[in-house]
């Protein structure tokens, strides 16, 4: 219930998100009224799945270490020697399924709707069990930051998918997981070369693998989407990358 006028706009806006049902506020609101939203609740597992599944991706308990590498991300010139990278493990799986609902990573994916946890979970293992994927994450202070994941394709090739949480956008993240991995992949997956497509829309993506030495290949749409294709070829044996 809304016991003051600062938690209307919380109230109101977490149930449309799904996250939660507001009776109204506390002056308003009737016992019976009360009982009977309890009751039904408590009959609707799949609701409360829901609602569980959809407040993870807005409250993670991960803001107090958010707080903490910011600060200490402002207390410094550069994040150098605090980023670390190293693959994913199964226990990597909540982290993962985070990132992959953070915001401004499904606004720029091509099917922006929430991942299920449910979903993501069977995926993940499928990823992790599959000869054809490749999956590293960066950290900053221990905090998961960012992933890349490499996924060999039937052309020679391994298509790329990477994120960045929202808040670390724009510190260089992207450009620095292609160019630290891009090698590993093509050895472990056995392919000559690894691509991005990248929606039009998210020109900083474009930007990270233009920085990479990508080469843009080619001008294609998905689902009605336009995007860019950007390659980068494995340098050949005896020559420097």
């Amino acid at each position: 219930m809304i016991l003051a006028r600062n938690q209307e706009i919380v109230a109101i806006e977490l149930e449309k998100a799904g996250v939660l049902q507001n009776p109204g506020s506390w002056r308003d609101v009737q016992p019976a009224q009360i009982g009977k939203s309890i009751s039904d609740l408590c009959h609707d597992y799949d609701r409360r799945l829901a609602q569980s599944e959809r407040g993870r991706t807005l409250i993670d308990g991960q803001g107090a270490q958010r707080v903490i590498a910011a600060m200490r991300r402002r207390d410094s010139q550069t994040t150098s020697d605090k980023i670390s990278l190293r693959r994913a493990r199964p226990q990597d799986v909540e982290d993962l399924w985070r990132l992959a609902n953070d915001a401004t990573v499904r606004q720029n994916s091509f099917h922006p709707e929430a991942v299920p946890f449910a979903d993501h979970s069977v995926w993940f293992q499928q990823r992790l069990e599959s000869p054809d994927s490749r999956i590293w994450l960066i950290e900053l202070n221990g905090v998961l930051v960012a992933q890349i994941r490499y996924d060999r394709s039937s052309d020679g090739a391994a298509e790329i998918d990477f994120a960045v949480a929202s808040d670390l956008r724009g510190n260089g993240l992207g450009t620095r997981a292609l160019i630290a991995t891009r090698q590993l992949a093509c050895e472990e997956l056995g392919v000559d070369r690894v691509r991005g497509v990248v929606l039009d829309s998210n020109p900083s993506s474009a930007r990270a693998f233009l920085k990479a030495d990508f080469q843009p290949s080619a001008k294609i749409e998905i689902d009605q989407k336009p995007c860019s294709v950007f390659e980068w070829q494995r340098p050949a044996e005896g020559t420097e990358d």
